[in-house]
């Protein structure tokens, strides 16, 4: 029979063992947590941030995540807004290229753009509102419902030209009616998407630490893979394949009134307005962008701020080295720059301020992009900031 005195020891070992699994739980969700736990689902905007939340990313092309990304109180990234207390208050919409999930806060589009506004007009501060995966439809809803509260003096929108037009049918939140105007639509979240949204917040710290291990062995196949010899194969007619799927996507949602939203995050290229800009599809998305713009624009004037819209170009088409740019030769409609110049001339008819990067990015691939990402690295983001930040001073938008 156990001795008391070993029962003793017993009880305390399983509670220390308990202590510490509890201290892995809590660190490993603070500081290790896995892909996606930061987002939410929400029957507005479809999906948000996690107020508090945080997580760990991996620079596109180097070894292991290094970057963690902080989600504040406001469900912003970064520390907690000081647009209060400010001189001169901006806040920045948009998706990846301003969560800037690859690249360290102080690296950042948003961070670089205060630095840059402060040299010019002291006691300025910029708010992040940017999210991975939204479109300039979420950020519309965001901005008509959050200016009230942050009062400010300017908000600059990014719009990535790359696919945010095609955002606006797979998020489905906007449709046109049989006038051709704008109009609110409820989307259905689909099944599948729901539950990969419940999976990280099941996980145990044990599993945490498995799926870190999976997505370190996933790393480690791709690096051999990559580095193999390539087996010859038919080259993928990849521009002929992502026209098809915005097709689709327009037949699916446009003509058969499919109201599901079965993807957040894959936001494939618009081929359609950019290979066939004469295309119902194209045609369509063009004429949905110009009018969530406008109210976006409507939304800004009302609430007494300035307006200024930053026009993001596709590295494929800024720097046109993708594997696909001689495919896209095959389409008399396509220009490298056909995207950013519709935005452009979407922009200018409304008469708001704007700044085109496509020149400024243009044959800039290795030394503004992650190397095996479309996003921009720091380098990329202190370009951006500074243009944004000459076209917000030549235009007056920070004067009282």
């Amino acid at each position: 029979m156990p001795s008391p005195r070993w029962l003793l020891k017993s009880v305390l070992a399983l509670g220390s063992v308990g202590i510490a699994l509890g201290v892995v739980e809590v660190t490993l969700r603070q500081f290790f947590p896995v892909r996606g736990m930061i987002y939410q689902l929400d029957d507005h905007y479809l999906y948000t941030h996690i107020p508090g939340s945080r997580k760990l990313t991996n620079p596109a092309g180097e070894d292991w995540p290094k970057v963690l990304v902080r989600i504040n109180a406001a469900g912003r990234r970064g520390d907690e807004s000081t647009l209060p207390g400010a001189a001169h208050r901006v806040v920045v919409y948009g998706d990846s290229f301003v969560s800037a999930e690859y690249t360290k806060d102080a690296d950042t589009y948003v961070s670089q753009l205060e630095r840059a506004l402060n040299q010019r007009a002291a006691g300025t501060s910029v708010l992040n509102a940017g999210v991975t995966g939204y479109g300039v439809d979420q950020e519309c809803l965001r901005i008509e419902d959050e200016l009230a509260a942050l009062k400010p003096d300017l908000v600059v929108v990014a719009i990535f030209a790359g696919n945010d037009y095609g955002d606006l049918l797979r998020d489905k939140l906007f449709r046109l009616d049989d006038a051709g105007q704008l109009t609110r639509n409820t989307p259905v979240i689909d099944e599948a998407v729901t539950r990969a949204f419940r999976v990280p917040f099941e996980l145990s710290s044990i599993q945490i630490v498995r799926a870190l291990q999976s997505e370190y062995q996933k790393w480690q196949e791709r690096r051999r893979r990559d580095a193999a010899p390539a087996a010859a194969a038919a080259p993928v007619d990849r521009a002929a394949l992502r026209l098809e799927h915005r097709r689709a996507e327009y037949e699916n949602y446009v003509v058969n009134g499919d109201n599901n939203v079965r993807e957040f995050f894959d936001d494939d290229y618009d081929a359609d307005v950019s290979f066939e800009p004469d295309s119902a599809s194209a045609r369509y998305r063009v004429r949905l962008m110009g009018l969530v713009l406008e109210r976006i624009h409507r939304a800004v004037q009302q609430s007494g701020a300035g307006l200024l819209f930053l026009i993001i170009p596709d590295k494929c088409d800024a720097g046109n080295t993708c594997k696909e740019s001689d495919q896209r030769r095959r389409y008399p409609g396509y220009r490298p720059s056909g995207l950013t110049d519709t935005l452009e001339s979407i922009v200018r008819a409304e008469g708001v301020a704007h700044v085109n990067l496509f020149d400024a990015f243009r044959g800039g691939d290795a030394t503004l992009y992650h190397p095996i990402d479309g996003h921009w690295n720091a380098a990329g983001q202190l370009l951006a900031a500074r243009l944004t930040a000459d076209a917000i001073t030549s235009a007056g938008l920070l004067r009282h």
